[in-house]
């Protein structure tokens, strides 16, 4: 049997599943943004952070991102250890900036209420990822790098939120880092996301 259907009427039930398709993905980005903010909210995120910080509980460090002109900015923060004998409060960070085209430069910092102190940078040519360079600093050089560094977001102001942050990321385990058993809600909603938006 042979069975007719308007043209128009198959185009309004195809925008229309469009459109709910759309909703539903723009109601999952609402349920997750709600969610990051109110963790943000309880963790103390300054709200002048320049970073979107990246927290996964299958990993024992934080990323920091963000884009400033053509540089593409991450900023690995390791975990913290606060050994109570009252000394002063810092961070290991690994910052990569990484330029289309020119490469990536890699350096490693300490950061604390009063100085950022850049020990260590190598350099990778673009589309490689073996160092061309690699060097201690000290001296102008270091101060020099170190302000390179301060200029893209790195701000001691930031050192005692994410020493906290880290150290309360650590206490979500006993003594050593493993990964969360239980689900966790933004991943789920994330895995929706993904798969609605490929339906």
């Amino acid at each position: 049997m042979l069975r007719l259907v308007s043209t128009s009427a198959v185009a309004s039930r195809f925008f229309s599943t469009v459109a709910g398709r759309s909703k539903l993905i723009g109601a999952i980005n609402s349920e997750i943004k709600a969610i990051e903010l109110d963790i943000m909210k309880r963790r103390g995120v300054p709200g002048d952070l320049p970073f979107t910080i990246e927290d996964d509980d299958k990993y024992c460090h934080v990323m920091l991102t963000r884009e400033l002109g053509p540089e593409k900015i991450e900023v690995t923060v390791n975990p913290a250890h606060d050994d109570g004998d009252g000394d002063p409060q810092f961070v290991r960070i690994n910052v990569s900036i990484c330029k289309e085209d020119k490469g990536t430069l890699d350096v490693g910092a300490d950061v604390s209420s009063d100085e950022i102190l850049v020990d260590k940078i190598a350099f990778s040519e673009a589309n490689s990822y073996n160092p061309s360079l690699r060097l201690k600093l000290e001296g102008e050089l270091q101060d020099a790098m170190s302000n390179f560094v301060k200029v893209r977001g790195i701000e001691i102001s930031s050192v005692g939120f994410l020493y906290n942050y880290m150290l309360e990321k650590r206490k979500r385990w006993p003594t050593i880092w493993v990964a969360p058993t239980k689900p966790h809600e933004i991943a789920d909603l994330k895995n929706l996301h993904e798969f609605v938006e490929d339906w």
